[in-house]
């Protein structure tokens, strides 16, 4: 009976984003942000400030498409010291998704991860845990969560990137606005030591150099070696080759249409491929009006 009522209760709250052609993507909006329309969704949030977190619990936080996958996948190997792939699925440890009840049979130090604004996180776990905020070039998210958007079955998208652009721009976006995202988190993290934020280009650009800061952050100071295998273990192609896409154990092709999944290329600047000059000015634009207090160690010009 309760399953029944939670159900009709996301059924009654379903809105659709609507693009300029008319295509749709539905999602459930929560304390007045939109979110995806996954089941499990209200019922975690509704608790997720009752979460206890133990004193050595790590929180990955990101925009989508910001490198969580990723992230996730390094972490969870330098704290367990060994550069063997992962086991457990990351869905399982995303805040948004399962219910902070389930977490306690779970032994710390658990990683979690998460796309929520800071508000919905206990304040206990915005002062005290170790959390590491994932930032990414604005045009390639927008890109980036467009292929995200397509290639995913459920909810289904068919839009064209143009008009799915706008929505981006029009501050229409599960999890809310990038902008205004950023803007909270920056508040939050900001000249706090249980802070470190990861540039996504900067990984790309040198994966072994954030392995190494990563690594430091967390005490688990890697030996040269160990380093070495996690940054070969975790480029973006061994990972798209040896890491099986699960979420609820469902199979690959019950959740993606074909030639489709979270690893998509994995590449930056990818954005050129994509934007036009006054789409990319337009990025620019709102990059120095509303980001122009938040200090992240970003980089625009790849």
């Amino acid at each position: 009976m309760a399953h029944e009522k939670i159900q009709k209760e996301i059924e009654a709250s379903l809105d659709w984003l609507y693009d300029r052609d008319g295509e749709s993507i539905a999602f459930l909006k929560y304390n007045g942000v939109p979110f995806p329309s996954m089941l499990s969704l209200p019922e975690a949030l509704s608790q997720l400030h009752s979460l206890r977190a133990h004193k050595d619990d790590i929180f990955i936080c990101a925009y989508p498409c910001s490198g969580t996958h990723w992230m996730w996948e390094v972490t969870s190997m330098l704290l367990k010291q060994k550069a063997e792939r992962i086991t457990q699925v990351k869905e399982d440890y995303m805040l948004e998704v399962v219910s902070p009840n389930k977490y306690a049979e779970k032994a710390p130090p658990r990683i979690f991860n998460t796309h929520v604004q800071p508000q919905f996180l206990p304040e206990t776990v915005l002062s005290q845990n170790k959390i590491i905020f994932l930032v990414r070039n604005p045009k390639d998210v927008a890109v980036s969560r467009y292929k995200n958007q397509f290639g995913m079955l459920h909810p289904k998208y068919n839009g064209t990137f143009p008009s799915y652009f706008e929505l981006f721009m029009d501050k229409v976006n599960t999890y809310g606005d990038y902008f205004e995202y950023m803007n909270k988190w920056w508040q939050i993290i900001k000249d706090k030591p249980n802070n470190l934020v990861v540039c996504y280009e900067e990984a790309s650009q040198n994966l072994l150099k954030t392995v190494n800061k990563i690594g430091d952050f967390l005490g688990r100071h890697p030996s040269p070696e160990l380093a070495a295998a996690i940054t070969e273990l975790c480029t973006f192609e061994s990972m798209k080759k040896t890491k099986v896409d699960t979420i609820y154990n469902l199979k690959h092709n019950e959740l993606w249409k074909p030639n489709y999944s979270f690893y998509r290329k994995g590449k930056v600047g990818t954005w050129r491929e994509w934007l036009t000059v006054s789409q990319s000015e337009r990025i620019d634009d709102r990059v120095k009006a509303e980001l122009a207090d938040c200090d992240f160690p970003m980089i625009y010009s790849i």
